[in-house]
């Protein structure tokens, strides 16, 4: 049997469509579709950028793609096939086909000080309401 292809579009203004059944999005994970300068959307044709004359368009998911938890997506990039977007990653261009798209993670990793302990553990479980 032959797997029919989907396109699945929220009609509100066209905020972000997800072309085909095998691409995933992960928890939390949200689509752009209104620029804040309430400027023309411009969008990626064969390498150029071109002006879409819409003011709303959301984000294009196609077959195979992977959106990681947390991840963003701005209004008009395209995800293109086989492509993955990492958590917790903003993506404001169009990452190529079969490319991950990685967010830098730069946080700094402290010595805890503070050890909760037995007594002060059952101290902090009473503080809790009913």
């Amino acid at each position: 049997m032959e797997k029919k292809k989907a396109l699945k579009v929220d009609l509100d203004d066209l905020c972000s469509a997800i072309e085909d059944n095998w691409s995933f999005f992960g928890a939390a994970a949200v689509t752009a579709k209104l620029r804040l300068d309430e400027k023309d959307m411009r969008v990626s044709v064969s390498g150029d950028e071109v002006d879409s004359g819409c003011d709303s368009l959301g984000a294009w998911v196609v077959t195979g793609c992977r959106i990681g938890t947390n991840a963003s997506l701005v209004p008009g990039v395209r995800v293109h096939p086989h492509s993955a977007v990492g958590s917790q990653a903003c993506l404001t261009h169009d990452p190529e086909a079969s490319k991950m798209a990685l967010a830098e993670h730069q946080y700094p990793v402290l010595p805890n000080k503070r050890k909760l302990g037995a007594t002060r553990s059952r101290e902090l479980c009473r503080r809790l309401p009913n």
